[in-house]
Parts: structure tokens; sequence; C-alpha cells
């Protein structure tokens, strides 16, 4: 999963459910409690430190990727910036 992929779904009217679960698994969120006629507690179960047992080794790539595209958008918003404010002067 990519960040794209995240921002185009939050720009859905509507998340299938397979989603929903695979995002809650992914940031260790039990969403039974918003959804309670979709899925059960036990959809949820959170294993090794809070994260679910099959992405347990991924987890720190993410972390770490994560971390490296909010300084690219930090770098490219300042970048922005400095060729806006050369435009003006």
């Amino acid at each position: 999963m990519n960040r794209r992929s995240v921002y185009n779904w939050f720009n859905q009217k509507y998340l299938k459910q397979e989603i929903i679960h695979e995002i809650g698994l992914l940031i260790s969120h039990d969403f039974s409690v918003e959804f309670p006629e979709l899925f059960r507690k036990t959809d949820f179960l959170q294993v090794q430190g809070g994260f679910h047992a099959d992405n347990a080794s991924d987890n720190s790539n993410y972390i770490w990727k994560d971390k490296y595209i909010e300084l690219l958008e930090k770098y490219n918003t300042l970048l922005r910036s400095k060729v806006d404010s050369e435009r003006h002067s």
C-alpha cells in the first residue's frame, strides 16, 4: 500500500469493507466500534506489539518510508515557496 492509494481511497464516496479492514490492521484500529454491522471485535485482534502478525516485519519499512515521504513533501513545499517568492520579486 502506498500513500497515493490511501489518498485515492479517501477521495471516494464509499470504501469497500476489505479496504476498511486492511486500514484498521495497518493502523492498529478496531473499526468494529464505528462499523458494528460490518466487523466483529475479533476481526482486529492485535498481536506483536500492536501490529497484526502478517504485517509486523514490514511495519518498520513503512515507518521509514512515511518519514521519507513527509520530508520530501516539506522540501517540495519549501521549493514552491522559493520559486513563488522569486517570481514576485
